[in-house]
């Protein structure tokens, strides 16, 4: 996941009402009140799915979905899968959950598609 600063828009409140005492309370208070975005990439070219599900991840951790390919669409490994917009916590928590949605149900139908073929 490719992760880049961008510009405040209001997010504390979604900083606020996340998990009260976690570590990364402490490690990204410097940063509280910068907004960061983040793209989900595939390694290898191929079809994707899981999509829908990493969307409502990233939306219930507090991050704006920017864009995103459709369950079933065919990407290349350069191109970006999703991209997401958040305070720094909450970009480092959908780093554990978004990426493994899209790997999960993505190699499964991948795997369907060579099974078929």
């Amino acid at each position: 996941m490719f992760v880049a600063e961008t510009s405040p828009l209001g997010f504390r409140q979604a900083e606020r009402a996340s998990n009260k005492g976690d570590l990364r309370d402490s490690i990204f208070a410097s940063l509280e009140g910068r907004l960061f975005t983040a793209e989900v990439r595939v390694t290898t070219p191929g079809l994707v799915c899981g999509v829908d599900l990493a969307r409502t991840k990233a939306k219930s951790l507090g991050c704006i979905v920017l864009n995103g390919v459709a369950n079933g669409d065919s990407v290349l490994d350069i191109q970006p899968v999703l991209c997401i917009r958040g305070p720094a916590k909450a970009i480092a928590m959908a780093e554990d959950c978004v990426p493994a949605a899209i790997a999960k149900f993505s190699g499964i139908a991948r795997a369907a598609r060579r099974a078929q073929e």
